[in-house]
């Protein structure tokens, strides 16, 4: 039996940061983000209170990805960077 399985290559994004969003979804869009390590520390406004929080995913949401779940999150990411999945 031959499965066709496509697998991102995470390396072209790793390290990456998975995390809870603080407000759920309200102010980022999701429930959980993607986070491109190599720009982002877990100190950001991302996780701030609300009007550091509110603005900071106004400006970067193009940059992180966002999903219900972890899965969806690098999904989203994946897709955002324009990065295609491979034969696997």
């Amino acid at each position: 039996m031959n499965f066709d399985i496509r697998m991102p290559d995470i390396r072209l994004i790793y390290p990456i940061e998975i995390a809870q969003t603080r407000y759920g979804g309200t102010y980022e869009g999701g429930a959980w983000a993607a986070f491109p390590q190599a720009k982002y520390d877990r100190g950001c406004d991302a996780f701030g209170h609300d009007l550091a929080c509110s603005s900071w995913w106004d400006y970067h949401r193009e940059e992180v990805g966002l999903g219900a779940t972890p899965n969806e999150a690098v999904q989203d990411l994946l897709m955002k960077l324009k990065i295609t999945t491979s034969e696997g």
